[in-house]
């Protein structure tokens, strides 16, 4: 396969490579695992592997002493900051998740219903300009609650050690951003920031506020908000955000939630019915005061501008949808107010990244000792996870990528032999992917295919490949 660093599907093998340990023997024994795990992430470590001494190598590998998945994943973000430099703009949608496991590990904490497990946090790129492609991870942080931080008493001793605790979990998000700020900043890369509910602090706002970073983050219910003006905002002045001036409206076509969703939560993700909701999108610029959980070192008040996108009209029955927005952008015009609903919608996307990484990379089934080798292994999939959701976005943006950067001439020959939608006489990306998707059991009365499908396709492909190789050295050595 054609490796492309720009736009086209890496080979991770190359990619991973280029990690430095100190020792060139680990950057090799990377590159082979990368290229093992690539095509079967979501087998067992011993079945990707192959054989017997590639099973020994990888588990010595993940328990080495200079094997970090900072140093793992290094290479990748690079090539991340790579391929978003020469854009004139990306998206940065930051979120953590949750890795269960059913037993006791060795350094593992517990994770928010008490199972056995840790947390990752990570920073995902995105390109707005060809539909939000996924241009891969831009920096990864883990935790692990082992123990309980604080003794029993009362919530306002609670709150003054929480506030001057310079390892509490929420300090995650401003140092990610900041991390990535100063990574694209050095490649003369600029990017917009989003992020979910979790990161409605004024620590974080400011702190995105001190390093001039540009965001979209969606605001909590109970935040109080002031009008923006030249004074000091009074402390029974509130702004109504109800009462914000409305903009446009648009039909959006809204997903059924059921209780077995995985997004389901009786509070804050209650079960729907599919449905096309009437939305109206308001905005006005505002201001938020420091609370006073907040140190003092942090500004009194922080201007915004603020979007409200709310459902009229809803189903009886049927919970309207309401968000509020902050962010740095601009709110003057519709089209304006339309961009940054636009900008955090595009959220939805590691919320499907995350699943390949459990789903299509079976993160959570993985049999390792300890926390330490759980998260380098985490470090290893996680750029395989990027490269199966980005299979999706080649589909559907096929015009504009050329077929020799997504399959090889052997691959083609493949496919014309083996998929149930064989290739016409004219070859392109479109018929490529559809022939790919075909593999993986897609029906084209199902509309599009999912990064699931295609993947599964791809992984028959490279099946495929293997043995067409072999039987055409077979022919070329038969004496016969």
């Amino acid at each position: 396969m054609n490796a492309l660093a720009d736009r086209g599907l890496v080979d991770l093998g190359v990619e991973l490579g280029k990690a430095d340990f100190g020792d060139k023997r680990l950057a090799r024994r990377l590159s082979i695992i990368a290229t093992a795990l690539s095509s079967k992430p979501d087998l067992s470590f011993p079945m990707s592997m192959g054989s017997e001494s590639a099973v020994e190598g990888f588990y010595r590998f993940v328990r080495n002493g200079k094997v970090t998945r900072e140093a793992i994943l290094k290479p990748h973000v690079d090539a991340t900051i790579g391929r978003c430099a020469p854009l004139p703009g990306v998206l940065v949608v930051h979120d953590t998740t949750q890795f269960h496991y059913g037993s006791e590990r060795r350094g593992l904490g517990t994770t928010n219903n008490r199972q056995p497990g840790f947390f990752g946090h990570f920073a995902l790129a995105l390109d707005p300009n060809t539909g939000n492609r996924p241009l891969g991870l831009l920096g990864m942080t883990v935790f692990s609650r082992t123990k309980k931080k604080y003794s029993r008493g009362t919530r306002a001793a609670y709150l003054r050690k929480l506030r001057h605790d310079p390892t509490k979990e929420s300090l995650r998000w401003g140092d990610l951003v900041e991390a990535v700020e100063g990574d694209l900043q050095r490649a003369s890369g600029k990017a917009i920031h989003v992020m979910d509910r979790e990161s409605d602090a004024y620590v974080l706002i400011a702190r995105m506020h001190a390093v001039s970073a540009r965001f979209v983050i969606r605001a909590t219910a109970k935040r109080r908000l002031f009008a923006a003006d030249p004074d000091e905002p009074a402390a029974e002045e509130r702004e109504a955000w109800r009462d914000f001036p409305d903009f446009l409206e648009r039909e959006v076509p809204l997903s059924a939630r059921h209780r077995t969703s995985p997004y389901y939560c009786a509070g804050r993700h209650p079960v729907r019915q599919g449905r096309v909701a009437k939305l109206r999108f308001a905005a006005k610029s505002i201001r938020i005061k420091r609370s006073c959980h907040a140190a003092a070192k942090w500004p009194l008040w922080v201007d915004l501008n603020a979007v409200r996108v709310y459902e009229v009209e809803a189903p009886r029955g049927e919970e309207p949808v309401e968000w509020l927005l902050f962010t740095t952008e601009p709110i003057e015009t519709p089209a304006q107010v339309s961009h940054v609903v636009d900008t955090y919608r595009a959220r939805w996307t590691i919320e499907e990244y995350f699943k390949a990484l459990k789903t299509g990379c079976a993160i959570e089934q993985r049999q390792l000792e300890s926390y330490t080798t759980l998260t380098n292994a985490l470090a290893l999939l996680a750029p395989i996870a990027w490269k199966i959701l980005l299979l999706r976005s080649v589909e559907r943006d096929a015009a504009n990528v050329p077929v020799a950067d997504v399959v090889s001439a052997t691959q083609i020959e493949v496919l014309r032999e083996f998929s149930p939608r064989p290739l016409g006489p004219r070859v392109t990306t479109a018929a490529v992917m559809r022939a790919i998707a075909a593999l993986g059991g897609h029906l084209s009365s199902n509309g599009r295919p999912g990064w699931q499908v295609l993947w599964r396709g791809y992984q028959e492909l490279l099946t495929l490949e293997r043995a067409w190789s072999a039987a055409k050295r077979h022919l070329r050595s038969d004496p016969s």
